[in-house]
């Protein structure tokens, strides 16, 4: 599946998947690209399916 041009996360998570993405400060655990796209994909599911939140949906700024 290509990727598309903004989407850089998931671009080095094919590139270099082993390399470290973020650093959470507080508690020093890592995520790999490979791990923080599958965070991201997770979440941008859940978002679709439980919310129904779709990709150019106004609602998507609206953080009442």
């Amino acid at each position: 599946m290509p990727v598309r041009y903004y989407d850089w996360i998931a671009h080095f998570g094919r590139r270099t998947p082993d390399k470290p993405a973020v650093v959470d400060l507080a508690s020093e655990r890592r995520f790999s690209y490979a791990q923080f796209d599958a965070r991201i994909s997770c979440l941008a599911a859940h978002l679709r399916d439980r919310h129904r939140i779709a990709r150019g949906d106004p609602r998507r700024g609206c953080w009442r």
